[in-house]
């Protein structure tokens, strides 16, 4: 977000990530812009579910946001056997949709 500065970036992620209950990150082989493209089929690697806790996301800094702790997807569990790239991460809501 260019035009803001890091005060404004910390605020706003800091009210976003790190308020409690649970989000669900997504792989995805490109970037999966705001519809979730690219997403790695939920079939072979299921949305993990993130505890969206202080722990897991520390205070924002210099206008950026880090995970505490590791985000763990499940093993792969079908597909072709073929191994993909994962890219990009998304965080969502739902485990699904």
């Amino acid at each position: 977000m260019s035009g803001f500065s890091d005060t404004y970036h910390n605020l706003f992620l800091d009210s976003v990530l790190g308020t409690g209950g649970t989000i669900y990150a997504s792989a995805h082989t490109a970037d999966p812009g705001g519809t979730g493209a690219s997403e790695i089929d939920a079939g072979i690697i299921p949305r993990a579910a993130v505890a969206n806790s202080a722990g897991m996301w520390p205070a924002a800094s210099g206008g950026e946001k880090s995970n505490g702790l590791d985000i763990a997807f499940g093993e792969a569990v079908g597909g072709s056997g073929v191994l993909a790239t994962v890219t990009h991460l998304g965080f969502w809501t739902a485990v699904s949709g």
